[in-house]
């Protein structure tokens, strides 16, 4: 009989790569290496339509939780917005 578990070392990198995320011990650079799609689909939106929405997600109660990940997509955001288009609430929620 085989075991569909991960082996010890498996989850001891998955464990040790969770915590970089939770410290934040990684620059922005791998950040944006690691969230191609949202970097990618931000640069279609207005900078000054999208700090207003993002920043204000972080006022919700319901998402005091994860405020940090919040953060971070704004500051992703900083780096990735340049283009025209408006967002809107409902795309960020």
């Amino acid at each position: 009989m085989t075991e569909d578990y991960p082996s010890e070392i498996d989850l001891e990198a998955m464990f040790t790569e969770s915590m970089r995320w939770a410290q934040l011990e990684l620059t922005y650079s791998e950040v944006l290496e690691e969230a191609k799609t949202v970097v990618r689909d931000m640069k279609n939106y207005s900078l000054t339509s999208a700090l207003p929405v993002l920043s204000g997600l972080l006022t919700v109660p319901c998402y005091q939780s994860n405020s940090i990940r919040l953060e971070l997509l704004v500051a992703l955001a900083v780096f990735s917005c340049s283009g025209k288009k408006k967002v809107s609430v409902g795309q960020a929620v």
